[in-house]
């Protein structure tokens, strides 16, 4: 009876360990630092239930029950409810004008039901925000690039920086939310908006 559990209590250790080796790679690779050590075993904790959750999703995919697959990222050592309050926190001040229908055509039949904007060569590289609010920023740069293409042929990344640091005086709070328009409102009144690479 003591080797059974002795042999009970290795293989959980072998199971932990491996699991300490594969969460230290999640670490390393993600800039992940915790301030002490039961943060460390907390974080590994919520990891290792966001691991087992991909991979019984992705067992479930594999078998047709869903169309989509899962993969660790950087948000692994958080809860759902971290995820949500940290990159779902834009609260916005003032109510937003009310956009009429007469902005839009009624006929819209003749569309296509989907379209690849990365394949007809519209998209730029896929930007991370990190724990920022500044998904508006990200937005509108990419509408910006998509008609830049449009027009002249040519991709140009714009810098998402720029409207963070330029566009409070249109009402943009950088990491702290934004809207589209008022992204659009500072690029007109700035006359352009600077290329990523600048």
């Amino acid at each position: 009876m003591v080797l059974l559990k002795s042999m009970v209590v290795f293989a959980a250790w072998l199971t932990f360990a491996a699991g300490s080796a594969e969460f230290s790679d999640f670490m390393t690779k993600y800039g992940k630092v915790y301030r002490d050590a039961t943060e460390h075993y907390k974080r590994m904790s919520i990891w290792q239930s966001n691991l087992a959750m991909i991979e019984r999703h992705n067992v479930q995919a594999r078998k047709g029950h869903h169309s989509y697959t899962m993969g660790m990222n950087q948000f692994g050592d958080m809860t759902e409810e971290e995820v949500r309050s940290t990159m779902f926190g834009y609260r916005q001040r003032q109510q937003s004008r009310q956009l009429s229908t007469s902005n839009f055509h009624s006929n819209l039949t003749a569309l296509p039901a989907s379209v690849d904007w990365k394949a007809k060569g519209y998209v730029t590289a896929v930007g991370n925000q990190s724990q920022c609010g500044n998904s508006w920023a990200f937005t509108a740069t990419a509408a910006l690039e998509g008609l830049n293409k449009k027009i002249t042929g040519k991709l140009v990344a714009l810098s998402v920086q720029n409207l963070m640091d330029c566009s409070s005086k249109q009402g943009n709070q950088g990491c702290s939310g934004g809207l589209i328009d008022k992204a659009f409102t500072y690029v007109k009144v700035n006359g352009g908006i600077d290329t990523d690479a600048s």
